[in-house]
């Protein structure tokens, strides 16, 4: 009788572990599900436009799912668009720093009006620290203070004396402008 149990115990034994083990895939599974629906949510708030919800949903994706360079390219999108371009540039760098090994690991498919293509994500955050960094570099420029040519200078002293005389004409009296407009016609 003992060995008749003996046998049933290590089945039984080996039935729970595939238990806990299904237990513990299908909870990594659903954690899984639930993540990608947040990137979707993510997506869709970038889309849309809605910045606060987009970076809501992931700053907490970026600590859960930290080797995912998608979440951190959408989350860089998010600080770009709202004029945080220090912080969209440091993760930018990261990420070309990052897949910098192995280029074309990660690629997005952009679509245009008439085809699409794939592009390797290093290349896109590359581009996109490129422009950061071209815009972060051009400085405003002062208007320079310089001497004006003579010719303007000859016309803004025809344009003082004009406005003089114009100004002289009309501080005559009434009866000498009278006489004037007579003696022309």
């Amino acid at each position: 009788m003992m060995r008749f149990m003996l046998p049933l115990t290590k089945a039984a034994f080996i039935k729970a572990c595939l238990l806990l083990l299904g237990f513990f895939a299908t909870s990594h599974v659903l954690a899984q599900s639930s993540e990608i629906d947040q990137i979707t949510k993510a997506h869709e708030a970038i889309t849309n436009r809605d910045w606060a919800s987009g970076e809501s949903i992931l700053v907490p994706l970026t600590q859960s799912q930290p080797k995912n360079p998608f979440v951190f390219y959408d989350l860089a999108q998010v600080y770009e668009n709202t004029n945080r371009h220090d912080l969209a540039k440091q993760i930018y760098q990261g990420l070309t720093n990052t897949l910098s090994s192995d280029p074309n690991k990660y690629t997005i498919v952009v679509r245009a009006p008439y085809a699409s293509r794939l592009v390797s994500l290093m290349s896109l955050a590359q581009s996109k620290l490129n422009a950061i960094n071209a815009m972060q570099t051009v400085v405003p420029q002062s208007v320079a203070k310089i001497p004006l040519p003579a010719m303007i200078t000859a016309m803004a002293t025809t344009q003082q004396i004009t406005s003089s005389v114009v100004a002289s004409f009309s501080d005559e009296p009434k009866s000498s402008r009278g006489s004037r407009s007579r003696a022309k016609n």
